[in-house]
C-alpha cells in the first residue's frame, strides 16, 4: 500500500512546493455570490489553429474562501483551450474587460469538491468518496488572455429554475462568486 502512495505523495508534495516557491498573486478572498441574471453571450470567435495568448491560473480555495495562487503566461493553440459557450451549469472562470464584459468562459473542473476520495487499507477494497464538512483544495485552469483582459471572474452557473407554473423552465443564473485582477503577458 505504501508503495502505491509514495509517487501520488511524492507529486503533491512537488506541487506544493511550486506553489509555495512562487510567489502568491493575491491574498484569500471571502466568496460573496453576486447575481448577474440570465446567462450572457460570449465573445468565443478564436481561430482553433492560430496561437493565442493564455494564462494558466492556480486557485486555492478553504471553505468560502478562495485565493489565486499563482499566474503564469503560456502561449497555446486556441484549439487546446476548453472555452465554453453553453449554458451548462457548474463552476467557470470568466475573464473580463475592465467594463465587466464577458470574453471568454472556462470551465473550472474540479473546483469547490465536497467530497474527496478515502483509499482502503487494504488493496482488494475499492476505494470510496466522502462528502467533507470544510472543502478545501486547489484547481487549474487555462485561459486566454486577449488585449482587453482586466481581471478573472470566478461564476457559478446554477441549473434553470421552472418559472411559477412549473410549465418551462428559465434562463439557468449565473452568480460572480471572486474577482481577481490579472497581468497582460504582451
Amino acid at each position: 500500500m505504501l508503495l502505491r502512495i509514495r509517487p501520488l505523495l511524492l507529486a503533491f508534495c512537488c506541487v506544493l512546493l511550486a506553489c509555495s516557491v512562487s510567489e502568491s498573486q493575491s491574498e484569500w478572498r471571502r466568496i460573496q455570490p453576486v447575481a448577474r441574471g440570465p446567462q450572457m453571450p460570449l465573445i468565443n470567435d478564436m481561430d482553433s489553429s492560430t496561437p493565442v495568448r493564455a494564462a494558466r491560473l492556480i486557485f486555492e480555495y478553504e471553505g468560502d474562501n478562495v485565493r489565486l495562487v499563482t499566474q503564469q503566461p503560456v502561449e497555446v493553440a486556441a484549439a487546446t483551450l476548453n472555452l465554453t459557450s453553453g449554458p451548462e451549469p457548474g463552476f467557470f472562470v470568466d475573464v473580463r474587460d475592465a467594463s465587466n464584459r464577458t470574453l471568454a468562459r472556462v470551465p473550472a473542473r474540479h473546483a469547490f469538491a465536497t467530497s474527496v476520495e478515502v483509499f482502503p487499507e487494504r488493496h482488494d477494497e475499492p476505494i470510496t468518496r466522502t462528502d467533507v464538512a470544510q472543502p478545501k483544495g486547489a484547481f487549474t485552469v487555462l485561459v486566454p488572455t486577449p488585449d482587453e483582459t482586466d481581471h478573472a471572474t470566478i461564476v457559478n452557473v446554477a441549473e434553470p429554475k421552472a418559472d411559477v407554473s412549473g410549465a418551462r423552465a428559465l434562463a439557468p443564473e449565473v452568480s460572480d462568486l471572486v474577482s481577481f485582477p490579472l497581468q497582460r503577458n504582451r
